[in-house]
C-alpha cells in the first residue's frame, strides 16, 4: 500500500507540473499577444 501511496503522490506531482507547464505557456502567450497588440 505504501508503494501505491508513493505512485499515486509522483502521479499528482508530475500532473501539478503539467498544468502549471500549461499555465506558464498559455501566460507566456497572452504576453506575447498583448505586445503585439499595443
Amino acid at each position: 500500500a505504501a508503494a501505491l501511496a508513493k505512485n499515486e503522490e509522483a502521479d499528482a506531482v508530475a500532473a501539478a507540473e503539467e498544468v502549471a507547464k500549461e499555465v506558464v505557456e498559455a501566460a507566456a502567450a497572452t504576453e506575447v499577444i498583448v505586445k503585439e497588440s499595443v
